[in-house]
């Protein structure tokens, strides 16, 4: 059977009580154990289900005590926290490494699950993926019950992205149970930007939206770039060019690489823009952090919703800005009068030098 698009396989035999799916190039074969298997396909899906229902592998870890009951108190199983994931308790990522192998290495196999996850989410927050990856296959072939983990699942799809295995990423995410999800969609929008797809990643990205700020900041940049890409990639070069504005300046090497090379991407496509107007640009609302981080972008002019006149001498990401209307006639007039804010917005300029 092949559901929706080409390119969807089972890399890995998986035994059931009912069945096993066997490994394939595309598509899916199942092995049925029992007579009143019943197999649909529709909607880009495959759906296996019985009489009475499937039988259940039963956990070897208590419930309270798998992955996703455990961080579904706070956030949902599906949210990564690298932020408490990552520092180094030991006092170097050695040494942190060391004090966690060594609690599993305690711990009879059978018990050692609860100290492989926190080994592995502490790989994963420091982008050790392969590492992380090799602790959840682990986790799970030693419980088959946690193959159907929300938060484990969310791992794999985490650390098949970090590694550009984004087919993988993507299958790992498939079940109809993460599209209500906005901490999975997050990880949907970059796994789709990573295949291309850029319609599917601007509409995830967009659903991931309110929980960003969850994240940490090199996650966020990541997200935004992603963001800029999609949006480019659907031809929406005004939601690219905000998205990049958006961007935070401490990047890391490779981040701020990508991001010169999307900002010329949208240049190539727009042309160079000089210019930049403060979306609420009043002297409440523009301070001395917000006019140099429009110089240091790149702006040669920064404009701000205060009256007056250009004169010599001002500061070039301070100038003041009239809105004029499409039928006005008498644009000479107003010029001495916009003039008369010029004192009080000298001042404003010389506080904020």
């Amino acid at each position: 059977m092949v559901a929706g698009n080409s390119g969807h396989a089972v890399l890995a035999q998986r035994d059931y009580a009912e069945f096993a799916a066997l490994p394939t190039a595309s598509g899916l074969v199942i092995t049925p154990y029992s007579d009143d298997l019943s197999v649909l396909v529709g909607g880009g899906r495959i759906t296996i289900t019985r009489s009475g229902g499937l039988s259940l592998t039963p956990l070897t870890m208590p419930v309270e005590e798998t992955p996703a009951a455990m961080a579904a108190e706070k956030n949902g199983p599906s949210f990564l926290d690298f932020a408490a994931w990552s520092p180094f308790t030991g006092g170097s990522f050695l040494a942190t490494e060391r004090r966690l192998m060594q609690r599993v290495a305690r711990l009879p196999p059978a018990k050692a699950n609860g100290a492989r996850l926190m080994l592995a989410r502490f790989y994963l927050a420091n982008r050790f993926a392969a590492e992380a990856l090799g602790l959840i296959n682990l986790i799970q072939t030693s419980d088959p019950g946690l193959r159907g983990d929300t938060q484990l699942a969310t791992m794999r799809a985490a650390a098949d992205y970090m590694m550009g295995r984004y087919r993988d990423a993507h299958n790992d995410l498939a079940g109809p149970s993460f599209d209500a999800d906005r901490h999975a969609a997050l990880w949907r929008g970059l796994t789709e930007a990573g295949l291309e797809n850029w319609s599917a990643s601007h509409a995830y990205l967009a659903q991931a939206m309110p929980v960003l700020k969850k994240y940490q900041p090199e996650w966020q940049a990541r997200f935004r770039l992603t963001d800029a890409e999609s949006e480019l990639g659907i031809g929406k070069l005004e939601l690219a060019d905000a998205a990049m504005m958006r961007m935070p300046h401490d990047l890391g090497k490779s981040d701020a690489l990508e991001a010169q090379l999307t900002k010329a991407r949208i240049e190539a496509e727009t042309g160079p823009c000089r210019f930049f107007a403060y979306p609420f640009g009043n002297r409440r609302d523009v301070g001395a952090a917000a006019w140099k981080a429009v110089r240091d972008a790149g702006f040669s002019h920064g404009f701000t919703t205060l009256s007056g006149s250009l004169s010599a001498g001002g500061n070039p990401y301070l100038l003041p800005r009239y809105g004029l209307g499409p039928r006005d006639s008498h644009v000479a007039a107003l010029v001495p009068l916009l003039g008369a804010g010029n004192p009080r917005l000298r001042r404003w300029q010389a506080r904020l030098a």
